[in-house]
């Protein structure tokens, strides 16, 4: 009989956070999986797509520097 209490309480543990973690979530509406996909557009804010624009432009004009220092 010892030799199966360990089996058993790995099995209760594993329904009980297979309940909390899982099926409790699912059934209020907040599981990942049943959202709905965003189109990648929308899930960037538009502060975060203002910045990464100037970055790249900045990064353009920092390799666009290195190409004419390059041809000195």
């Amino acid at each position: 009989m010892s030799e199966l209490v360990l089996p058993v309480v790995v099995l209760l543990a594993s329904l009980a956070l297979t309940y909390f973690f899982c099926l409790r979530p699912m059934q209020r509406g907040q599981c990942a999986l049943g959202r709905k996909a965003r189109p990648a557009a929308e899930q960037v804010p538009s502060t975060q797509a203002a910045e990464l624009a100037q970055l790249r432009q900045q990064v353009e004009a920092l390799k666009a520097g290195q190409r004419q220092s390059s041809r000195l």
